[in-house]
């Protein structure tokens, strides 16, 4: 490899700082280099060894002597020798002196290997060479440790590599210390550990995780545009494989990836990726060349491709990491740009030749259609029609995409019915790649359409331009890829430019009036909504009517007018009818219906339409995702609490990260919000952590959602962000919580009038801050407030809902914030009782968390009246839903309730306080002290101190014990 190419990231945006895991991966390799005297990091090139050397050598306050071998000079003898010797004046012995110390023929061998005296009589006398660096290093080390610091052990000069050797089995009892570092190519094990001591620990340097990427590339200006989305930032990572070097070359090349093709690899990148197999046959590089230009390689599809022995060939790529066996069968590359750069390096004869012999071998229809466009990049209409067949039978939206964008290149563009061909092709393919859920292609490809030149003629197609309706089509797939975002520049301008150009066609004009309604309903312009909804309803052809239909829907329910909801709901199922069954329009009113059903508080008939959407035909990437919020609504109206988390994660992972590709898993619900996430999957996160997971991480998650939907302008998810984040703050202890609380929804409350909000989920928020006022003793704000809920209560029908005898969770919050205001102003009877009739109307199965509630202001005014009894038995029966449904927030609050209330029982933990059974209970569930603290808002010598006691006090000694008892 050049020496040019360095495997280190080269910060551009200042020093470096390291990343919380690198700094937890330093201290771990402090503590292994103290203990063992010695250290072996290894890993990939690029993934940031010799940063991490660099900062160990610096904090151990030893002596360093370093050198840094480079393959270029791997030739030159003691080359390594001179590099750690130049250095021993800076650890405070002079060389010359040190020499002089040593007997004359050890000085002699050694001043000649330095190149600093007459050749030795016997060049081959290694034994007074060792005995020479030995007795130098040492003196050095007498005074304070000195550490040898070995920055690439595998381009080490080999008689310098031969010394290191003598020297490591020599080390013990000496102030001698080694740190070295080798490059093992995709993470395969070090093959030079033998030159360090015996037992020298080898560390592996772990990936960068996708949050400590980000970081990285906010310090490096021409790479920070890479991690602003988050669906970018992962497929960074994926494709950078958490290597930072990687990933910075690729984000400082701009990324570009054409659609249905490989990552462009930058030359750079490429040399440094391939430097592992430049010594491999050619055989060897004929096989990758192969497994590189296949989707799915197998060693009997090579055989059939011209391979006799496809498993000889590559054995040695295999054993170097470079391919590695998928269990099913298939050949995958041990990084995820190496397929690419093999493919970037072939010749370009080669490179088609592969294809052409793949074409011939496969048996897969569609791959095979695939391998012919690789193998033709020239124009071919006849290819360019044979690809668009395919994908018209291809399995699944991501491949018939592929294709299409293929035969969309392969198309002529000679004549204007060409060209034509070529924009329908485009706009194809690109409705394909949003319905796989790839918004980045769909972009992609309508932009080329909404691009092209645009001829002043009347006539556009006679010249090969896009036509009206093909730019109007090409504008209505970009919008589809804002999804949450329509508020934003871009798309506010896609939509005005849209409306001018087509005013004259009233079809195309009411499509865009379609987009400009649900831009207005997100900035929360309920009003221009519906109007621009109700032309779209009526001009547009049908789908464009079932679209607009179906927004009217949702505002006619944001208002509080559920009848006219159901009407238009209605009018475009009876419009949908003659759809075909797989369009995507179905699972939409599907979907809004369940919603619907969720606002009048149906929820047997909302779970009957989820079950239905599921089932549905058809179902694109985007309407999978978008069910996943009615559902999760659905799961926390029931106290499906932990399904109500695995929802959330799941729509974070759809929304963010998009749908799984080979070697991109899905990722976990991260710790902390990560740059770029939409706010709706931040919101869902909130929600399900509210209501089933950590109250931290609710307010955590909910406080970035608020930010990033005033960023977008997001208005009407504004409004729900910061409900959340008010109900969260209104679980803890205290004023400030509350005060937080009631700032947060008195912003909620005036945005809901801006937009003229009355559905029932605007009544639940200014129950909520009646609430938080009654906490701050604010009691005339208080009753006005809550004659503002009855007011909007009003609106909704006064009947039990259809499926359910119990009241909406709307009346009984109301009911639940008059009788905290009454009983703050002294009526404790009046509000007992108006909180007993609110709990006989919530017997049925669902809405148990709204129970709890109002069992837990039960308890409040009980207490407060001194009927202690009735206090405890009304909170110890919302403990048990509480623990019943996994709601453990509401189970804290519940628990300092009780603990108020005077409360000392509970089932096997009679002598614990509030506290202990909190720290008591997410010890059992697996917790670590650690996790207790931040859960908890404690130290971890608090929690240590807690659970000492616990166990005193329940005679256990474990934590499996713990848990058992518990």
């Amino acid at each position: 490899m050049p020496s040019t190419v360095t495997d280190e990231p080269q910060h551009r945006g200042g020093s470096l700082r390291l990343s919380p895991s690198r700094e937890a991966l330093l201290r771990s390799a402090a503590e292994r280099l103290a203990r063992h005297g010695s250290l072996l990091l290894h890993g990939p090139g690029g993934i940031g060894r010799t940063t991490l050397v660099r900062a160990l050598a610096a904090r151990t306050g030893w002596a360093v002597l370093h050198c840094t071998p480079d393959a270029t000079e791997r030739h030159l003898p003691f080359v390594g020798l001179v590099d750690l010797l130049d250095h021993l004046p800076r650890a405070g012995t002079d060389l010359d002196t040190a020499l002089a110390a040593l007997p004359p023929q050890p000085r002699a061998a050694l001043r000649t290997a330095l190149l600093r005296g007459e050749p030795a009589t016997d060049p081959h006398d290694l034994l007074s060479l060792h005995l020479a660096v030995s007795g130098v290093l040492r003196a050095a080390a007498e005074t304070r440790p000195l550490l040898l610091l070995v920055d690439g052990l595998q381009w080490l000069d080999a008689p310098t590599a031969e010394l290191l050797a003598f020297l490591a089995r020599r080390t013990e009892g000496t102030g001698l210390r080694l740190l070295a570092t080798e490059r093992t190519p995709w993470s395969t094990a070090p093959r030079h550990l033998g030159l360090c001591p015996p037992g020298t620990h080898a560390l592996a340097v772990p990936p960068l995780d996708p949050a400590d990427l980000a970081d990285l590339l906010a310090t490096d200006p021409e790479a920070a545009h890479a991690g602003s989305t988050r669906a970018a930032l992962h497929e960074l990572h994926r494709l950078a494989g958490g290597n930072p070097l990687h990933a910075l070359e690729l984000a400082r090349s701009g990324h570009r990836q054409s659609p249905g093709s490989l990552p462009a690899v930058p030359e750079r990148l490429r040399t440094l990726l391939l430097e592992p197999l430049t010594a491999v046959s050619p055989a060897a590089r004929h096989a990758l060349l192969l497994v590189s230009a296949a989707s799915h390689p197998t060693l009997d599809l090579l055989r059939a491709a011209g391979v006799p022995s496809p498993g000889p060939a590559l054995a040695e790529p295999l054993r170097l990491g470079a391919l590695t066996h998928a269990p099913d069968a298939t050949l995958r590359f041990g990084h995820p740009l190496l397929r690419a750069a093999v493919l970037a390096d072939a010749a370009p004869s080669d490179r088609l030749a592969a294809h052409a012999a793949l074409a011939a071998a496969t048996q897969d229809p569609f791959e095979r259609a695939r391998q012919l466009a690789q193998a033709n990049p020239d124009p071919d209409e006849a290819l360019a029609q044979a690809l668009s067949a395919a994908a018209d039978r291809a399995p699944d939206l991501r491949t018939a995409y592929e294709l299409t964008a293929l035969a969309a290149a392969r198309t002529p563009r000679s004549t204007p019915a060409a060209a034509s061909a070529r924009w329908g092709r485009l706009l194809n393919a690109a409705e394909r790649a949003a319905g796989a859920g790839l918004p980045g292609e769909t972009r992609t490809l309508a932009l080329q359409v909404l691009h092209a030149p645009r001829p002043a003629e009347a006539h556009p197609a006679s010249t090969g331009a896009p036509t009206l309706q093909q730019r109007t089509e090409a504008r209505l797939l970009l919008l589809r890829t804002f999804a949450e975002a329509l508020t934003t520049t871009a798309p506010a301008e896609l939509i005005e430019q849209g409306l001018a150009e087509s005013a004259p066609h009233p079809t195309l004009h009411a499509a865009l009036r379609h987009w400009a309604a649900a831009r207005a309903l997100q900035a929360g312009q309920t009003s221009l909504a519906v109007d621009h909804a109700e032309f779209a309803a009526r001009a547009g052809d049908r789908p464009t009517r079932v679209a607009a239909l179906g927004l009217l829907t949702t505002a006619h329910s944001l208002r509080g007018e559920p009848h006219q909801a159901g009407q238009a709901l209605d009018q475009a199922r009876t419009l949908a009818v003659d759809l075909p069954p797989t369009h995507r329009l179905h699972h939409d009113l599907l979907r809004l219906g369940a919603q619907l059903s969720l606002e009048t508080g149906r929820l047997p008939t909302a779970r009957r339409q989820l079950d239905r959407l599921a089932d549905l035909p058809g179902a694109t990437f985007a309407g999978r995702a978008e069910a996943h919020l009615p559902l999760l609504r659905l799961h926390i109206a029931t106290g499906a609490c932990e399904p109500a988390l695995t929802t959330a994660r799941s729509y974070l992972r759809l929304t963010a990260d998009g749908p799984p590709t080979d070697g991109n898993t899905a990722l976990d619900e991260p710790s902390a919000p990560e740059p770029g996430t939409p706010a709706a999957a931040l919101y869902a996160i909130a929600l399900a952590q509210l209501v089933g997971g950590r109250l931290d991480q609710a307010i955590r998650f909910a406080t970035a959602a608020v930010h990033s939907c005033t960023t977008d302008g997001h208005q009407l998810l504004l409004v729900h962000a910061l409900d959340v984040l008010a109900r969260s703050h209104l679980l803890e202890t205290g004023p400030v919580g509350a005060a937080t609380a009631v700032e947060a929804l008195q912003l909620a409350r005036g945005l809901g009038q801006s937009m003229e909000a009355a559905d029932t989920a605007a009544v639940l928020r200014l129950a909520a801050l009646v609430e938080g006022l009654v906490t701050l003793g604010e009691h005339p704000e208080a009753a006005q407030v809550l004659a503002e809920a009855r007011a909007l209560l009003a609106l909704h029908p006064a009947d039990s809902p259809a499926d359910s005898a119990d009241d909406s969770p709307a009346l009984a919050a109301v009911r639940r914030a008059e009788a905290l205001l009454l009983a703050a102003t002294g009526h404790t009877t009046e509000a007992a009782g108006l909180l007993r009739t609110a709990l006989s109307r919530l017997t049925a199965p669902q809405h148990p968390l709204e129970r709890v509630a109002t069992l837990v202001a039960l308890g409040s005014v009980e207490r407060r009246a001194r009927r202690r009894a009735a206090a405890r038995a009304a909170l110890t029966e919302a403990r048990e839903i509480c623990v019943q449904h996994r709601a453990l927030p509401l189970l804290y609050r519940v628990e300092r309730e009780l603990d108020r209330a005077g409360d000392r029982t509970g089932p096997d933990a009679a002598e614990l306080t509030t506290g202990e059974r909190r720290v008591a209970g997410l010890v059992a569930d697996g917790a670590t002290n650690r996790e207790v603290a931040a859960a908890l808002f404690m130290s971890v010598k608090t929690v240590e101190g807690t659970l000492s006691r616990v166990y005193r006090k329940l005679g256990v000694r474990s934590r499996t014990a713990l848990a058992r008892t518990l």
